[in-house]
């Protein structure tokens, strides 16, 4: 035993420890969770921290040990639900920690007369229509509806916007949709798309070339060839991206899981197959974890993702992994107790199962090989930049840009980097108030004062402080940092002649600066600015659209603040305002006929 674990006295803990199946909570001084493990046996397991040697990470986190408590439990089983839930509840920074990702994505087709599809975010019991997912990615949805459109032509547009057209829209023009918003289709030709996108949804192409068949034939027995000539080519459509999407089939639901770790760098990729195709991956590199072996690393990552993230999972027949478990019969029962059916773990695979498990490996060690490649360049990046600077030490930088339409709705963003890269959850925005318009010199002294103001903001001065403009930004920052009495090292990045990338210049001491040999940190620059620039400028637009919207229904004599959110609901945006009928906004609460036709008169200047 190492001098840093004498704070602890494990030997007095592991006397009174029980050998039974539990949880076990190691914290700190300042009874801080530190780590959450299971075990089948408490006073084994933890004993096995204390008689043998241990990883670098993992002789870091007994070095803070002080305290640990133990919870016994009847099971192995109840100790693994009991630990995820901790796990998901505590945060310790420890375990492996994977994104609680509560709302996986699913597609959605309405229960209207003639139903639309789109996204839909929450699984639940009373959703308006039929629910097909979850899916792995939005991305997934993305390209799914897109091929569903491409094929079916099924609308896409909100319920306010068909019920108010009066001609077709774009997406018919395109052959996107078939308008039934103007009832250029049936009902039964639209519900019969329906049908077919349902179908092919449950993985059942087959079924849905067999309908299009048998409608062709019917529809040239009745000598209506336009029509089977669409049905032809609909055909022919899906045919094709049979042949793109070529997979040996294999029947029922599985998640492929591959693994890699190189340089205390773990990645895990999931590789999704539904109805016998691939339809998506996705990686994960948990930053943190002290389990010492491969097995405990994707145990860990099993229990994470399949069990402390279960609400939204949608449980595969089986997991295809890349080697053997020592609880994979515990984790099996508890998937099927949470996903009410048998979840099959499989590591011995042959033919297709083993070209999947390869295909998730490959992704891995790749992802592996990414992350350290693009570790490297961003370390070269930022030594050239404290070279160029002449800095000893840049661990956090903060970028200010300023954002407005002629002085209208002005906003100024702050953009936080690390050395990992862009810090997002520190990024902060700030509506000037107190500078006058269009003065960008006022606006970056008063979100720099409103920033780094210790008063209302317990923040850490950054190492270096990076705006957005020339010499007056910069003279402007200087007053607030002198205001504020902060020193910090301050620079300016210029857009050059045409405001062409590349033409930039840096100033520093109203001064520029030669980065001709420092292409790196040039870019890293140049990488940030642009970060704070797109930060700000959505926000404006944001803000902007806000306004707009709230002026033109509240300059109406009549709507204040809560009639014109109950408009904007009613119709789904001002879009929908817009192209309403007077009687349909008279429909809104609180607004009778002769308000619902000022409104109009007002909208269409009348």
């Amino acid at each position: 035993m190492t001098d840093k674990l004498k704070k602890f006295d494990h030997k007095y803990f592991l006397k009174n420890t029980p050998a039974l199946p539990g949880v076990y909570d190691m914290r700190d001084k300042n009874d801080n969770t530190l780590y959450i493990g299971k075990a089948k046996n408490l006073k084994a397991r933890l004993s096995s921290y204390f008689s043998s040697e241990q990883s670098i990470k993992t002789n870091k986190m007994l070095s803070k040990l002080t305290s640990i408590t133990t919870t016994a439990t009847y099971s192995e089983k109840e100790a693994l639900i009991l630990e995820q839930n901790l796990i998901k509840q505590k945060k310790p920074p420890y375990n492996i920690l994977l994104r609680d990702d509560k709302s996986y994505p699913f597609i959605l087709i309405s229960n209207d007369k003639f139903p639309k599809i789109s996204s839909y975010r929450s699984k639940n019991k009373q959703s308006p229509g039929k629910l097909f997912g979850p899916f792995p990615s939005y991305l997934t949805v993305t390209k799914q509806l897109q091929l569903l459109q491409n094929l079916f032509k099924i609308r896409p547009c909100s319920n306010a916007f068909f019920r108010n057209r009066t001609r077709p829209c774009l997406q018919y023009q395109i052959n996107k949709c078939k308008a039934p918003c103007v009832g250029l289709v049936s009902l039964n030709e639209y519900q019969n798309d329906i049908d077919n996108a349902c179908d092919f949804l449950n993985g059942k192409s087959q079924h849905v070339i067999n309908n299009i068949i048998k409608q062709i034939e019917q529809n040239v027995a009745a000598l209506n060839f336009e029509e089977a000539k669409r049905l032809r080519d609909l055909l022919r459509d899906i045919r094709e991206l049979q042949e793109q999407q070529s997979v040996e089939k294999l029947f029922g639901n599985a998640d492929v899981i591959g693994f890699a770790s190189e340089l205390e760098v773990t990645c895990f990729n999931v590789l999704f197959v539904r109805n016998g195709k691939i339809i998506d991956h996705c990686s994960y590199s948990p930053k943190y974890g002290c389990q010492e072996s491969k097995q405990e690393q994707l145990e860990a990552f099993l229990s994470q993702y399949y069990i402390a993230l279960a609400k939204n999972r949608n449980f595969p027949d089986e997991i295809i992994l890349p080697f053997k478990l020592k609880n994979d019969i515990v984790i099996e029962d508890t998937l099927k107790s949470l996903a009410n059916k048998k979840v099959s773990i499989k590591h011995k695979l042959k033919a297709i199962r083993q070209k999947w498990l390869n295909l998730a490996m490959h992704n891995a060690q790749a992802n592996i090989k990414s992350f350290i490649d693009k570790t490297k360049y961003h370390a070269v990046r930022w030594q050239q930049l404290k070279q160029l600077l002449k800095l000893t030490t840049i661990n956090h930088i903060e970028c200010f840009d300023i954002s407005h339409s002629k002085g209208e709705a002005t906003i100024a963003s702050c953009v936080v980097y690390d050395n990992n890269g862009p810090v997002k959850q520190n990024y902060r925005k700030f509506n000037i108030n107190i500078a006058k318009q269009s003065d960008d010199y006022g606006a970056i002294y008063e979100a720099v004062i409103r920033r780094f103001n210790s008063e209302n903001n317990k923040v850490v001065v950054p190492e270096l402080l990076l705006i957005d403009g020339g010499k007056g930004q910069l003279s402007a920052t200087h007053k607030a940092l002198e205001y504020l009495n902060i020193k910090t090292t301050t620079i300016a990045i210029a857009k050059g002649a045409g405001r062409k990338p590349g033409l930039e210049t840096i100033f520093h001491d109203n001064a520029p600066l030669d980065t001709t040999n420092y292409p790196q940190a040039f870019l890293l620059l140049q990488e940030i600015r642009d970060a704070a620039h797109r930060f700000a400028i959505t926000a404006h637009r944001k803000k902007r659209r806000k306004i707009k919207q709230q002026s033109l229904l509240e300059e109406i004599p009549g709507i204040g603040a809560t009639r014109r959110n109950n408009i904007l609901k009613f119709f789904g945006g001002y879009q929908g305002v817009c192209n309403a009928s007077i009687e349909e906004i008279a429909k809104i609460k609180n607004i009778n006929m002769q308000l619902a036709t000022s409104i109009y008169n007002h909208l269409h200047k009348i």
